[in-house]
C-alpha cells in the first residue's frame, strides 16, 4: 500500500502542472459552454439580464369586459390591466401589460377576441411603449395605420395588432429589447459569480483544484498588469448601464441643490443628513463639467474605481499584494460597489477615503512627524464632513490608537496628546457645518430622520447584508476571526504560516474596525435611528480587506484552504445588496411622457408636479417650452393628495383652458380620487405604468375645456 501510494505522489508530482492546466482549460471551456446555453436567460443583480422589461401603455375608453392582451408569440399573453379608474365624463382609461420576465422578443402586439365586429385602432388615443429607459410614444393618428391581421391563439381566432418594427432598444438589434453587447458582456462575466452555485458549479470545482494544484511559481504575471486589467475591469463594469436608471430624488437633490455651483455658497450646509463635503466637490465638478446626468454620474464612478486602488495600497503595505490584489477585486465585482459608482451621492467618496484614513492612521502611530499628521488630518476631515457614518469610523479608530500608543509606545504623554490634537483639529473642521445646520436640524429636531427604521432584528439582519452579503456570512467571518485571535495567542502560528508581526497587528485591527463599527451603529441606533444599509458603504472596503485577509491566510493544512476558495466564492455570490429607490422613481419617464404630451398639443401646457425645485428640473431632464414644473419641496406621504388639490385649483382658476398634469405616482388613495370626482370640468385620470418596478408609474390627468 505504502509502495502505491508513493508510486502515485511521485507521479502526481510529475505531472501536476499538466493536470492542472488541463483542469483550468475543461474549466474555462465549460465557463464558456455553460454561458452561451444560458445565455438567454442569464440575471444578475441590478443589471438584470441581457433583455429589458417592456411596458406596454394604451389610452382608450373604459373596456370593462372586453380582454384585451399582450401578445408576445408562441401562445404567451399578459393581460392589460388598469390601475386607476375615475368616473370622468369622457371615461378614458389607460390600460398598461409589461413582459416582467427579462424574455427576448422579436415583436410584440395586441390582440383582442376575433368576434368583436370593432376595431379597437380607433379606439386607441395614444399609447406610451417603454423598454428599460427607452420611450416610444404613439398618437392616434400613427396607430389606425398600425398593421392588423387575424390569427389563432391557444386555439381561438383574434385579431392582432402589430406594434411597430421600430419598438427596438437598439435601432438594428435582432430582439426589440437586447440591451446591447457591452451589457451581455457584463452580465455574462458576473454570472460566473453571481450565478457560481446555479449554472457554473462545475466550471468552479475544476478551476479552484486546478489553480491549488498548479506551482506558484508558474504563475508569475507581473503585478503592475493584474492591476490594470483589476482596474480596466472596473471601469468597465461600472460604465455598463451607466444611465440606464434615471437619477432618483437624492441624486437630484444632491445636483440640484446643495452641489449646484449657481446657488449661494451656504447652501452647502442646507442638508442636516448629509455634511458639506461632498457637495463642495459636486460644485468643483460642476464648474467644469455640463450637468448631465451621464456627467455627474462620471464623478462617483471616478470615486469608486479609486477606492479599489486605495484599498489595494492599504492592504498591500499591511498585509501582501496577493490580498491587496483578491481585495481590489473583489470589490470590482460586488454589486453593491458598482451599484454607488452610478450614484451622484457621497458614497463612493467616502468608500475611496476610508482606505487613505486608515493607512495614514497607521502611518502616524508608525511615525508621528508632520507629514503622517498633516495627511491623516485631511482625510479625516475629508471623511467626517462627507457622511455622519464618518464620525463613527473616526471614534472607533480614536480609541483603537489610543491602545496603539499606550502599549507600543514609551513617550505615552506626548504621543498621547499629539494623536488627540490631530482628532481636535479634525472635529474643528467640523464646526461650521455642525452650527449652521446639524445642532439644530438634526441632534435637537425629534423629526430628523424619522424615515429610519427603529433598531429591530431585520435592521441588524439588513446590516450584515450590506456588510457581508447576509448573516450567514458574516457569523463565517466572525468564527473565522475568532479563530485566528485564538490561534495567535495559544497556538503560536501552529495552524498559520507566513503571518509576521506587522500582519497579525492590522488583522486584529481590522477585525476590531468592522466589527466594532457595527457595534456602535447597533448601540446609537437603539436609542436614536441611524442605520440605513446602504449608509455602510463607508466602511464596506474594510469588510471587504477582513473578508480578503481570512480567506488568503496560509493554513498548514492546505485542504482547508481549499474549502475556504469554496466559502470565498459563496461570499462574492451574495455581494448583491443594492439600493431599490433608484428603481422605484421615474423621473426619466416622467419627462419622457411629459415631453411626448408637449409635442402633441404644442398650443398648451403640460404642467410635471414634482419635488425638485422648478428651475432645477429643466437642469438635468431636457423639457419641451410648454412643460411646466409645479412643486412641493417638501414632499411627504400627503403630496399626491396636494397634488389633486393643485389640480381642481388650477381647474377653478382655468375654467377654458386644456392642461395636463403629470406626477410621480406612488399611491393614490380614496381621498385623492374622491377630489377628482368632485369637480364641474371634463378630464381624463389614469395610471400610465413604467418600467424597472411593479407598482410605479405616473398620475396623468388632462384638463379639457368646459363645453
Amino acid at each position: 500500500m505504502d509502495k502505491i501510494l508513493s508510486v502515485s505522489r511521485s507521479f502526481f508530482e510529475r505531472y501536476r502542472n499538466k493536470i492542472a492546466f488541463f483542469m483550468l482549460c475543461v474549466s474555462i471551456f465549460s465557463f464558456a459552454f455553460v454561458a452561451l446555453k444560458n445565455f438567454d436567460n442569464l440575471k444578475v443583480p441590478y443589471f438584470n439580464g441581457i433583455y429589458d422589461d417592456v411596458v406596454i401603455n394604451i389610452e382608450t375608453p373604459d373596456l370593462d369586459g372586453i380582454p384585451i392582451k399582450l401578445y408576445l408569440g408562441n401562445d404567451k399573453t399578459f393581460n392589460f390591466i388598469s390601475r386607476f379608474r375615475t368616473k370622468n365624463p369622457l371615461a378614458i382609461t389607460n390600460y398598461y401589460s409589461n413582459t416582467i420576465d427579462y424574455k427576448k422578443y422579436k415583436k410584440l402586439s395586441i390582440i383582442y377576441p376575433a368576434d368583436f365586429t370593432f376595431d379597437l385602432r380607433n379606439y386607441i388615443a395614444t399609447s406610451n411603449v417603454f423598454i428599460g429607459n427607452k420611450h416610444f410614444y404613439f398618437g392616434h393618428k400613427d396607430i389606425k395605420f398600425f398593421e392588423q391581421k387575424i390569427i389563432e391563439v391557444n386555439g381561438k381566432k383574434v385579431k392582432q395588432i402589430i406594434l411597430p418594427s421600430e419598438i427596438r432598444k437598439f435601432k438594428n438589434a435582432e430582439y426589440m429589447n437586447y440591451k446591447g453587447n457591452y451589457n451581455a458582456v457584463a452580465v455574462v462575466f458576473l454570472s460566473f459569480f453571481y450565478s457560481a452555485f446555479t449554472l457554473y458549479l462545475i466550471p468552479w470545482i475544476l478551476f479552484i483544484v486546478g489553480i491549488w494544484i498548479l506551482k506558484n511559481e508558474r504563475l508569475k504575471i507581473p503585478t503592475s498588469i493584474i492591476l490594470s486589467a483589476i482596474t480596466l475591469l472596473a471601469i468597465y463594469l461600472r460604465f455598463n448601464l451607466f444611465t440606464e436608471y434615471p437619477m432618483w430624488w437624492d441624486e437630484c437633490y444632491t445636483a440640484t441643490i446643495t452641489g449646484d455651483i449657481i446657488n449661494p455658497f451656504s447652501d452647502i450646509f442646507f442638508d442636516p443628513g448629509n455634511p458639506p463635503f461632498f457637495a463642495l466637490v459636486s460644485r468643483l465638478w460642476q464648474s467644469f463639467v455640463p450637468n448631465t446626468i451621464e456627467w455627474l454620474r462620471t464623478l462617483p464612478l471616478i470615486f469608486s474605481v479609486g477606492s479599489i486602488l486605495t484599498l489595494y495600497l492599504l492592504i498591500k503595505t499591511r498585509i501582501n499584494t496577493k490580498t491587496a490584489l483578491l481585495a481590489s477585486f473583489l470589490l470590482t465585482v460586488s454589486i453593491f460597489h458598482i451599484n454607488y459608482a452610478q450614484d451622484y451621492r457621497a458614497f463612493s467618496l467616502s468608500s475611496m477615503l476610508t482606505p487613505l484614513v486608515v493607512y495614514f492612521m497607521f502611518k502616524m502611530l508608525e511615525k508621528m512627524n508632520f507629514l503622517n499628521t498633516f495627511l491623516f488630518v485631511l482625510f479625516s476631515s475629508m471623511i467626517f464632513s462627507n457622511h455622519l457614518y464618518g464620525t463613527i469610523l473616526l471614534i472607533v479608530n480614536f480609541i483603537y490608537g489610543i491602545w496603539y500608543i499606550l502599549t507600543k509606545y514609551q513617550e505615552k504623554l506626548k504621543s498621547v496628546l499629539t494623536f488627540l490634537c490631530a482628532h481636535l483639529l479634525v472635529g474643528m473642521t467640523f464646526l461650521p457645518y455642525f452650527f449652521n445646520t446639524f445642532l439644530q436640524k438634526a441632534v435637537l429636531n425629534s423629526n430628523f430622520n424619522v424615515w429610519l427604521p427603529d433598531m429591530c432584528w431585520w435592521v441588524f439582519l439588513n446590516a450584515l447584508r450590506a456588510m457581508f452579503g447576509n448573516w450567514q456570512i458574516a457569523l463565517s467571518i466572525l468564527i473565522l476571526s475568532i479563530i485566528f485571535i485564538v490561534c495567535m495567542f495559544c497556538f503560536k502560528n501552529k495552524l498559520f504560516t507566513q503571518v509576521d508581526t506587522k500582519q497579525r497587528e492590522f488583522i486584529f485591527y481590522l477585525i476590531y474596525l468592522v466589527f466594532g463599527f457595527l457595534l456602535v451603529n447597533i448601540t446609537i441606533s437603539s436609542i436614536r435611528a441611524i442605520i440605513m444599509e446602504y449608509y455602510f458603504m463607508l466602511i464596506y472596503p474594510m469588510s471587504i480587506a477582513l473578508i480578503s485577509t481570512l480567506f488568503m491566510l496560509n493554513w498548514r493544512y492546505k485542504f482547508i484552504n481549499v474549502i475556504l476558495s469554496f466559502g470565498l466564492l459563496y461570499t462574492v455570490s451574495h455581494m448583491d445588496y443594492n439600493n431599490l429607490w433608484k428603481f422605484k422613481n421615474v423621473y426619466g419617464s416622467l419627462t419622457q411622457v411629459s415631453n411626448a404630451d408637449a409635442i402633441n398639443y404644442k398650443k398648451n401646457k403640460v404642467l410635471v408636479y414634482e419635488q425638485i425645485e422648478p428651475p432645477k428640473y429643466g437642469e438635468l431632464f431636457e423639457l419641451e417650452p410648454n412643460v411646466v414644473v409645479e412643486t412641493d419641496f417638501n414632499g411627504g406621504s400627503e403630496d399626491f393628495t396636494k397634488f389633486t388639490k393643485k389640480v381642481r385649483k388650477y381647474a377653478k382658476d382655468n375654467p377654458t383652458q386644456f392642461a395636463i398634469f403629470n406626477a410621480w405616482y406612488s399611491e393614490v388613495t380614496s381621498q385623492d380620487q374622491a377630489i377628482f370626482e368632485d369637480g364641474n370640468f371634463e378630464y381624463i385620470a389614469e395610471f400610465i405604468k413604467t418600467p424597472y418596478d411593479i407598482n410605479d408609474g405616473i398620475l396623468r390627468v388632462v384638463l379639457l375645456p368646459q363645453k
